[in-house]
């Protein structure tokens, strides 16, 4: 195997957000997490998970990430292991929005699904957990010699970064001060996500984000809404269409 000393910075960074794409597969679903959810609502999930657990990585931007933005964003990811295992002292104000979205994503799921048994689910998230820690364990041992092969620079770059996201203090994720307008659209979508998926284009959703969020003092640019779609693989059908006609995309990403 090439060493990753060989390898151009961007491509060694590439192939590492490709291996753990790759195990995407072995994470944990979020318990709320629906079967008939179409592949731009998970995306959507994820978009706004990072919002809040990432603050300050550019989740869209990753064609341009060096070793800088690489080793920030596995930092915060492998400190928000030992979050999720409780092993991560978080502030009183914290516990207390966590508890509220926790009892209010529990009330939608039981709305929606009224036999669904929320004990079973907790269960089959750990047993998934159980799966999923060693494997990105792995992985992170394995990136973490990778970085340590590279030269100089790009290492320091890496682990200075990879420091600074690893520490992750009691306040820092208070959605009021962490969230910014594309992660509340985010969310917005999320829950409206039935809703949206009636929709015929994006024009259309920019004009439901606008009703709902207009009146909070958001303003909501079309073009935002575009790229966001983009990035989402949210598409739409154009009305009147005929079978097989080519389906409304968007051009760039957020």
């Amino acid at each position: 195997m090439m060493s990753a000393k060989f390898k151009g910075q961007r491509q060694w960074v590439r192939e590492t957000l490709t291996k753990f794409a790759d195990l995407q597969k072995f994470q944990p679903k979020p318990f709320c997490s629906e079967p008939d959810w179409p592949d731009w609502v998970l995306n959507l999930w994820f978009m706004a998970l990072f919002g809040v657990s990432h603050p300050g990585v550019k989740m869209n931007n990753l064609k341009k990430w060096k070793a800088k933005e690489l080793g920030r964003f596995l930092g915060r990811h492998y400190a928000g292991e030992y979050l999720i295992q409780g092993g991560v002292l978080l502030s009183a104000r914290v516990i207390q929005e966590a508890e509220k979205g926790t009892a209010a994503a529990e009330k939608l799921v039981k709305l929606k699904h009224p036999d669904m048994d929320l004990d079973k689910l907790q269960k089959q998230y750990d047993e998934e957990a159980k799966v999923w820690r060693p494997i990105f364990m792995k992985f992170m041992q394995e990136t973490l010699c990778s970085a340590c092969e590279r030269p100089y620079m790009e290492s320091s770059a890496f682990f200075e970064a990879f420091g600074k996201g690893i520490v992750m203090k009691p306040d820092d994720l208070l959605t009021e001060r962490t969230m910014s307008l594309r992660d509340k659209i985010c969310w917005m979508m999320f829950v409206m996500w039935r809703d949206i998926e009636r929709l015929k284009s994006v024009a259309d959703l920019h004009r439901l984000l606008e009703r709902v969020l207009k009146p909070r003092g958001f303003v909501v640019k079309y073009k935002r809404i575009e790229k966001l779609c983009q990035r989402i693989k949210l598409k739409f059908k154009d009305p009147g269409r005929p079978p097989g006609s080519k389906i409304q995309t968007n051009s760039t990403s957020v």
